[in-house]
Formats: C-alpha cells, sequence, structure tokens
C-alpha cells in the first residue's frame, strides 16, 4: 500500500536549518523555495525567518528580506510585517535624502547613512562603495575588517572589494538604467574618491555613434550617450583605449548585465559576479568585468597569467586537484598521484578553496616534501 505524501508544514521548514543558517537569507531562502517551488507558504516562511533575524537583534538583515517579501508575495504583503514595511518606505526616502545631501556636502555622515540605507534595501554594490568611500576620506587604512559579515558573504563581494582598495587606478564602467534607489551621480563620486577612474554610460537612442564618443580629457567621471544596440561596441571600444590592460570594472542592474554578458564576443568578455537572492531583485545594481579574460585571471592570483602560459612546459601533463578542507583525504589522493609507474614528468597542481584560516592543505603539501606537488591557494570570493 503507497503511503499518502504529507506536505511539509512552513512552520517546520525551519527546523531544517540551523542557526547559521537562518542569519544568512541567500541560503536559506533557496531551501525554502525548494519546497515551495511556486511559492507557496513562502509568505509565511519569510515572515518566520524576520522573526528569527528580530529575536537576534538583526533589524537590517530583516528589513533586507521584507523588501523582498513586499515583491515575491504581492497577496499577503496586507497581513504580514506592516510595521516593517512602512519603515522600508521611510528608509528609501531617507537613502535618496542622503545621497543628495553628501553630493552637496561631501561630508562622511551621509556616506554612513547611504551605507546603512542601502544595506536595508538590498543594494549591496552601493552599501560597500559608500563604506569604502567614507573609511577613504577619513585615511583609515584597516577598514576592510570592519565591513559586515552579511556584505562579505555575498557572492564574489570580496572582489569588488579589492579592486576598489587597490592603491593602482582602474577604470569603472557604470551603465545607468533607471533603479529605484541609486543615484548615479553620488555613485560615480563616490568611486573616485577611492581612487578610481569613472565612465557613466547612458542609453539615448539620439546618441552618436560609438567612434564620436571616445575621447575624453581625462577627468575623473566622464559621462557618454548611446544608443541601446551600440552598448556593447561604446563599453568595448572605451576600455580597449582608456584601460591599461584592457579591463574594467562594470557596475549595472543585475537585468542589463545579463545582456551584456549574453554577447559573444572572443576578444572582449563581459561576465556578472554577483548575485541577488531572487529574480524580483534584478533591478539592483550588480557588477561584473569586461575586457581581457587573461587580465582578469591575473588580478585574482595576482600574477601575469599570460606570461605563465607562454612559457615552455616542463612537464608531460598535469593532474589538477580541488580541495576544501580536505587534508585527511587529499593525502591518500597525492600518494595515489605520486606512486605512478611511470616515470615521465608531470606536476600535480592542488588548487586550495579551503575556509579562510584552514592552513591543513597548504601544510599536507608542504610536508610531503615532492617537487611535484604544486600549491596554488585559490582566492577568496
Amino acid at each position: 500500500m503507497e503511503k499518502s505524501f504529507v506536505p511539509i508544514k512552513i512552520e517546520n521548514i525551519t527546523n531544517y536549518f540551523n542557526d547559521w543558517d537562518l542569519e544568512k537569507p541567500e541560503f536559506f531562502l533557496p531551501g525554502l523555495m525548494s519546497f515551495y517551488e511556486d511559492y507557496e507558504g513562502l509568505a509565511k516562511g519569510i515572515v518566520l525567518l524576520c522573526d528569527s533575524l528580530k529575536k537576534k537583534e538583526k533589524y537590517q538583515e530583516c528589513l533586507s528580506l521584507v523588501e523582498l517579501f513586499t515583491k515575491l508575495c504581492i497577496n499577503d504583503k496586507d497581513q504580514f510585517l506592516l510595521e516593517e514595511q512602512s519603515k522600508l518606505n521611510s528608509i528609501l526616502i531617507h537613502l535618496k535624502n542622503s545621497q543628495q545631501l553628501f553630493l552637496e556636502s561631501n561630508q562622511a555622515e551621509y556616506l554612513k547613512q547611504i551605507c546603512q540605507d542601502a544595506f536595508c534595501l538590498n543594494e549591496t554594490v552601493l552599501s560597500v562603495v559608500s563604506f569604502l568611500a567614507e573609511h577613504r576620506q577619513a585615511g583609515n587604512c584597516d577598514y576592510v575588517e570592519d565591513i559586515k559579515a552579511p556584505i562579505l558573504d555575498n557572492t564574489n563581494i570580496g572582489f569588488l572589494v579589492e579592486l576598489l582598495c587597490d592603491e593602482t587606478r582602474k577604470l569603472c564602467i557604470i551603465v545607468e538604467d533607471e533603479t529605484q534607489c541609486v543615484n548615479y551621480d553620488a555613485l560615480a563620486y563616490m568611486i573616485t574618491m577611492c581612487g578610481h577612474k569613472v565612465m557613466r554610460l547612458a542609453i539615448s537612442e539620439s546618441a552618436n555613434k560609438s567612434e564620436d564618443v571616445l575621447n575624453d580629457d581625462g577627468d575623473n567621471i566622464v559621462q557618454l550617450f548611446c544608443r541601446e544596440d551600440d552598448l556593447h561596441n561604446v563599453i568595448k571600444s572605451y576600455c580597449s583605449v582608456h584601460s591599461k590592460d584592457g579591463f574594467a570594472l562594470l557596475l549595472a542592474t543585475g537585468n542589463r548585465l545579463d545582456l551584456l554578458s549574453s554577447a559573444v564576443c572572443a576578444e572582449f568578455q563581459i561576465a556578472r559576479l554577483s548575485n541577488t537572492i531572487s529574480p524580483v531583485l534584478e533591478d539592483k545594481i550588480t557588477f561584473g568585468w569586461c575586457g581581457n579574460y587573461l587580465s582578469y585571471i591575473s588580478r585574482i592570483y595576482k600574477m601575469d597569467v599570460k606570461t605563465e602560459i607562454e612559457m615552455p612546459s616542463k612537464c608531460r601533463f598535469s593532474v589538477v586537484i580541488p580541495a576544501k578542507n580536505s587534508a585527511e583525504t587529499l593525502r591518500y589522493t597525492l600518494l595515489t598521484c605520486l606512486n605512478q609507474r611511470w616515470d615521465g614528468a608531470f606536476e600535480i597542481v592542488v588548487s586550495d578553496n579551503s575556509t579562510e584560516g584552514n592552513m591543513a592543505v597548504k601544510e599536507l603539501c608542504d610536508s610531503m616534501g615532492d617537487a611535484r606537488i604544486r600549491y596554488i591557494k585559490a582566492p577568496g570570493r
């Protein structure tokens, strides 16, 4: 006799996640949605998660979920979280005012307000940029450690922080689409405060051809206009001319960045690096990169990858082993590779993606004492 299927109650879903998950919505929500793919019961699930965060006094994290709740659970928005939704509307107004007041006064207190408000409204990129600009203005060199853990948990956000904190002047291209939260004047100025050049690119069907707009006078912020169908070509041309190594940081809404990255071009690539926790938040500012792929990889690994690739090969083949917090089992894998009967030249490349502070894989590779083992620490996200 077949057993009847009993749906899991939304209240019991929280039993499948420990407290660590409940503090990280980007881990909790995919699990929640896997139980309710059509979002049935999702409203109550988000309310439960918000209640859990409020009990832990994580009010900003709670508010970032309230916006998601408002957009996803349209039929339920009048039933739950009314107080929080009202507060979120106030925060949006406050964020817009703070950005304008910052442009008028250049005072650090407004940067701090922008950072806090943007976090509540799921504008992670704006929150990070304002935080870095505030501390750069204050001359604080150790500020990266003060960035909130929930922000650093976002995919690849560490790469964005690293790029903006680098003393080497870089090119940042901002593609401007209509957005509810972001003042592009303020965003561009904050990036220049971090020491980088900004090209603002707005879409206008009356704009000139791309070859007519590539010259600028060296200002920190350049405003260009282009047609929708010429956007990719303008980004490519400007990056090629004005970036030393053919690489630029690219900021745009999630929707826009997806469109740009879908264009196939072998010699010039655009890739998105950051995610949102739900498709309904794709109107938020995300980030990626554009230009030469080898330049991008070189920045990640802090080496000249092109030179490495062009070097003459020293062995017949390479065995590449990805590892993460797996020193105990990795030992046997390495011994198996080392004890092959073939006596020709080969190397074993261990790519270590262990959590920060876990040095067990590196210590194991060092202890093996074999020149054929090449250890590489994979960059953090």
